[in-house]
């Protein structure tokens, strides 16, 4: 998709993290779980995204690895960043997240 931009992100043992930046119809993007909708052409394109991207890493793990047992968790969270200095914090905390990996309750 030509107005999707992705931002930083870090894929970690058991979950990712990432910005994704819709270019265009900014001013109408509001908060709403699961379903950002982002203007009038673009009414729940976070969740369209997100649902292309589980569907086709999905399918190529089975192929790829046949005996592992993957699914993704059914939801996701989202997050509508508002301004730059959020932007630059939530950068941070995806970059320094791998650090913080021993203090997640599921390390192992």
């Amino acid at each position: 998709m030509e107005n999707v931009l992705l931002d930083e992100w870090i894929i970690m043992p058991n979950h990712l993290h990432g910005i994704i930046h819709i270019v265009g119809d900014e001013q109408f993007v509001r908060d709403e779980h699961c379903s950002s909708p982002t203007g009038k052409n673009n009414y729940g394109l976070i969740s369209k995204i997100v649902k292309s991207f589980k569907e086709i890493t999905l399918k190529t793990i089975r192929m790829k690895f046949k005996q592992i047992d993957f699914m993704w968790q059914r939801s996701f969270y989202d997050h509508i960043i508002r301004n730059d200095y959020s932007l630059f914090r939530i950068q941070e905390y995806i970059r320094n997240n791998p650090v913080q990996w021993e203090l997640d309750r599921y390390y192992k």
